[in-house]
């Protein structure tokens, strides 16, 4: 275990790189049993709010973003879909690519995310696959670590343990109603607690970037 004491701004350090995890925010899981708790909101803002609830063999909380944004299916869908440009709007992200496409619904990508100093770079592979309910029009897109789609690279920390859902519903009124639900683990020596006390930063900023890239290719059609 490293000595930070020496590091005069750690605590603000530590809380940027923890905020860094677009909803990806845990250490190791262990083999305690968490029993399933209930969503606890812990931020909420105009049509935006934030939950985390203690998860099933976690130390980690999972985090959940319901939101409403001006924009329409087609659009959300593609920003989902257009990897590489993750980079503008996952916080953080500092490399964000497809390498394998078995489908329009079915792919695997790549992504960086930057840590402050002293903290290494944390990367992950991810298998992707996406559907449609007809009956109801929602888009469902469920993504989960597939830690060995692609070699580890040195001095970046491969997170091996992952998980995130979209839901997305259309609305009649121009708009569309998103729920995010995600947890992850960054690894290396990142404390439990604090990851849990900032764990909502990354994904806010991600999601209110997201909302507001999805109403700007929506208008640039006006």
């Amino acid at each position: 275990m490293q000595d930070f004491s020496y590091f005069p701004s750690m605590l603000l350090r530590i809380y940027q790189v923890t905020a860094t995890l677009f909803a990806f925010s845990v250490l190791p899981l262990t083999a305690q049993k968490i029993e399933k708790a209930s969503w606890e909101l812990v931020s909420s803002e105009k049509e935006l709010s934030i939950y985390t609830r203690a998860s099933d063999g976690s130390l980690i909380k999972e985090i959940q973003i319901v939101t409403t944004i001006e924009s329409t299916m087609q659009r959300v869908t593609d920003l989902l879909s257009d990897v590489p440009n993750y980079k503008a709007w996952v916080y953080k992200c500092n490399d964000a690519k497809r390498i394998k496409t078995t489908s329009a619904n079915d792919f695997h990508y790549y992504v960086e995310t930057a840590l402050p100093y002293p903290f290494s770079n944390r990367d992950l592979s991810i298998h992707s696959t996406q559907w449609w309910n007809k009956e109801t029009g929602v888009y469902h897109s469920h993504s989960v670590a597939a830690a060995n789609a692609v070699p580890e690279k040195k001095g970046i920390v491969r997170v091996t343990e992952f998980e995130s859902k979209w839901e997305i519903r259309p609305r009649n009124d121009g708009r569309v109603d998103i729920v995010y639900t995600a947890l992850a683990n960054p690894g290396g020596e990142i404390p439990v607690w604090l990851v849990n006390l900032v764990i909502t930063k990354g994904p806010l900023e991600t999601m209110q970037k997201f909302a507001e890239l999805a109403r700007v290719f929506e208008s640039s059609e006006d």
